[in-house]
Protein backbone atom coordinates (compact mmCIF):
# COMPACT_ATOMS: atom_id res chain seq x y z
CA UNK A 1 0.00 0.00 0.00
CA UNK A 2 0.85 3.62 -1.13
CA UNK A 3 0.13 6.74 0.57
CA UNK A 4 -0.99 10.05 -1.68
CA UNK A 5 -2.58 13.04 -0.45
CA UNK A 6 -5.12 15.49 -2.08
CA UNK A 7 -6.09 18.74 -0.54
CA UNK A 8 -9.80 20.46 -1.14
CA UNK A 9 -9.49 24.01 -0.11
CA UNK A 10 -12.51 25.34 1.55
CA UNK A 11 -14.05 28.54 3.17
CA UNK A 12 -16.14 26.11 5.39
CA UNK A 13 -13.93 23.22 6.06
CA UNK A 14 -16.73 21.49 8.91
CA UNK A 15 -19.14 21.68 6.14
CA UNK A 16 -16.74 20.07 3.72
CA UNK A 17 -15.21 17.32 6.20
CA UNK A 18 -19.02 16.40 6.75
CA UNK A 19 -20.17 15.93 3.30
CA UNK A 20 -16.85 13.91 2.43
CA UNK A 21 -17.18 11.79 5.40
CA UNK A 22 -20.79 11.34 5.62
CA UNK A 23 -23.51 10.14 8.01
CA UNK A 24 -21.46 7.37 9.67
CA UNK A 25 -18.66 7.82 7.62
CA UNK A 26 -20.89 5.97 5.04
CA UNK A 27 -19.82 8.88 1.96
CA UNK A 28 -16.63 7.20 2.59
CA UNK A 29 -17.60 3.60 2.78
CA UNK A 30 -19.00 4.10 -0.55
CA UNK A 31 -15.95 5.82 -1.91
CA UNK A 32 -13.50 3.12 -0.96
CA UNK A 33 -15.80 -0.18 -1.31
CA UNK A 34 -14.00 -2.96 -2.92
CA UNK A 35 -10.68 -0.64 -3.55
CA UNK A 36 -9.03 -2.25 -0.46
CA UNK A 37 -8.04 1.49 0.43
CA UNK A 38 -8.53 4.04 3.54
CA UNK A 39 -9.22 7.23 3.81
CA UNK A 40 -8.25 9.54 6.80
CA UNK A 41 -9.87 12.98 5.95
CA UNK A 42 -8.52 15.87 8.01
CA UNK A 43 -10.23 19.26 8.93
CA UNK A 44 -7.04 22.21 7.94
CA UNK A 45 -7.33 25.88 8.54
CA UNK A 46 -7.98 26.14 4.91
CA UNK A 47 -10.17 23.04 4.02
CA UNK A 48 -9.57 19.65 4.01
CA UNK A 49 -6.98 17.23 3.23
CA UNK A 50 -7.60 13.72 2.58
CA UNK A 51 -4.80 10.90 2.95
CA UNK A 52 -5.15 7.72 0.95
CA UNK A 53 -3.65 4.11 1.52
CA UNK A 54 -4.44 2.62 -1.61
CA UNK A 55 -3.13 -0.46 -3.27
CA UNK A 56 -1.82 1.36 -6.70
CA UNK A 57 -1.92 5.44 -8.01
CA UNK A 58 -4.95 4.51 -10.33
CA UNK A 59 -6.97 3.46 -7.29
CA UNK A 60 -5.99 6.19 -5.74
CA UNK A 61 -6.80 8.84 -8.75
CA UNK A 62 -10.43 6.77 -8.78
CA UNK A 63 -11.16 7.66 -5.21
CA UNK A 64 -9.57 11.74 -5.82
CA UNK A 65 -11.96 12.05 -8.51
CA UNK A 66 -14.87 10.57 -6.73
CA UNK A 67 -14.31 12.95 -3.77
CA UNK A 68 -13.59 16.05 -6.08
CA UNK A 69 -17.23 15.15 -7.54
CA UNK A 70 -18.63 15.02 -3.96
CA UNK A 71 -16.55 18.43 -2.60
CA UNK A 72 -17.89 20.17 -5.81
CA UNK A 73 -21.68 18.89 -5.59
CA UNK A 74 -24.15 20.95 -3.87
CA UNK A 75 -26.15 19.25 -0.94
CA UNK A 76 -29.48 18.09 -2.15
CA UNK A 77 -32.48 19.46 0.08
CA UNK A 78 -36.15 17.90 0.33
CA UNK A 79 -38.93 18.59 2.66
CA UNK A 80 -41.51 16.18 4.43
CA UNK A 81 -44.68 17.90 6.03
CA UNK A 82 -46.06 15.33 8.42
CA UNK A 83 -50.01 15.12 8.43
CA UNK A 84 -50.65 16.46 11.69
CA UNK A 85 -48.30 18.66 14.01
CA UNK A 86 -49.50 17.23 16.84
CA UNK A 87 -47.07 16.29 19.63
CA UNK A 88 -47.85 12.45 19.90
CA UNK A 89 -47.23 12.25 16.38
CA UNK A 90 -44.09 14.52 16.15
CA UNK A 91 -42.59 12.35 19.01
CA UNK A 92 -43.03 9.02 17.35
CA UNK A 93 -41.77 10.15 14.30
CA UNK A 94 -38.28 11.63 15.87
CA UNK A 95 -38.27 8.97 18.10
CA UNK A 96 -36.77 8.59 21.88
CA UNK A 97 -33.72 10.85 21.98
CA UNK A 98 -33.68 11.41 18.06
CA UNK A 99 -33.02 7.97 17.44
CA UNK A 100 -35.25 7.30 14.95
CA UNK A 101 -33.88 10.52 12.48
CA UNK A 102 -30.68 9.04 13.48
CA UNK A 103 -31.30 5.65 12.31
CA UNK A 104 -33.21 6.80 9.09
CA UNK A 105 -30.41 9.56 8.32
CA UNK A 106 -27.61 6.20 8.84
CA UNK A 107 -29.50 4.05 6.44
CA UNK A 108 -29.94 6.57 3.74
CA UNK A 109 -27.02 8.68 4.07
CA UNK A 110 -28.71 11.83 4.85
CA UNK A 111 -29.01 14.34 7.56
CA UNK A 112 -32.94 14.73 8.97
CA UNK A 113 -33.93 17.76 11.03
CA UNK A 114 -37.31 18.75 12.22
CA UNK A 115 -37.98 22.66 12.08
CA UNK A 116 -40.46 23.53 14.83
CA UNK A 117 -41.51 26.73 13.48
CA UNK A 118 -42.81 25.16 10.36
CA UNK A 119 -44.00 21.72 11.87
CA UNK A 120 -41.30 20.35 8.41
CA UNK A 121 -38.72 17.53 8.37
CA UNK A 122 -36.13 18.79 5.96
CA UNK A 123 -33.79 16.09 5.04
CA UNK A 124 -30.01 16.93 3.33
CA UNK A 125 -28.01 14.97 1.47
CA UNK A 126 -25.03 14.33 -1.55
CA UNK A 127 -27.36 11.95 -4.07
CA UNK A 128 -31.35 13.12 -4.70
CA UNK A 129 -31.84 9.11 -4.57
CA UNK A 130 -31.02 8.91 -1.02
CA UNK A 131 -32.85 12.13 -0.12
CA UNK A 132 -35.85 10.79 -1.56
CA UNK A 133 -35.80 7.27 -0.43
CA UNK A 134 -35.41 8.97 3.34
CA UNK A 135 -39.04 11.48 2.51
CA UNK A 136 -40.90 8.39 1.33
CA UNK A 137 -39.60 6.51 4.23
CA UNK A 138 -40.52 9.30 6.31
CA UNK A 139 -43.76 9.30 4.96
CA UNK A 140 -44.34 5.91 6.38
CA UNK A 141 -43.55 6.03 9.36
CA UNK A 142 -46.33 9.15 9.38
CA UNK A 143 -48.39 6.98 8.14
CA UNK A 144 -47.90 3.87 10.49
CA UNK A 145 -47.72 6.18 13.58
CA UNK A 146 -50.98 7.69 12.51
CA UNK A 147 -52.73 4.31 12.33
CA UNK A 148 -51.03 3.68 15.83
CA UNK A 149 -51.98 6.75 17.39
CA UNK A 150 -55.67 6.37 15.99
CA UNK A 151 -56.08 2.95 17.16
CA UNK A 152 -54.99 4.07 20.87
CA UNK A 153 -58.14 6.28 20.86
CA UNK A 154 -60.83 5.12 22.69
CA UNK A 155 -64.22 6.59 22.19
CA UNK A 156 -66.59 7.15 25.71
CA UNK A 157 -69.75 7.29 24.94
CA UNK A 158 -71.68 9.77 27.50
CA UNK A 159 -75.23 8.76 26.21
CA UNK A 160 -75.70 6.02 29.00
Amino acid sequence: MQTYTKSFPSAEPTKLLRRLIGVGGATVRGVTSGTNAKITITETATGVLCTIKAPSIEVARAIVEKLKAIAAAEPVVGAYTPSSTERALIGMLIGKGGAFLRNLGSKHNVKIFYHEDTGQFSVEGILAANVDAAVDALRLADVRACAKLTATVTMISLDD
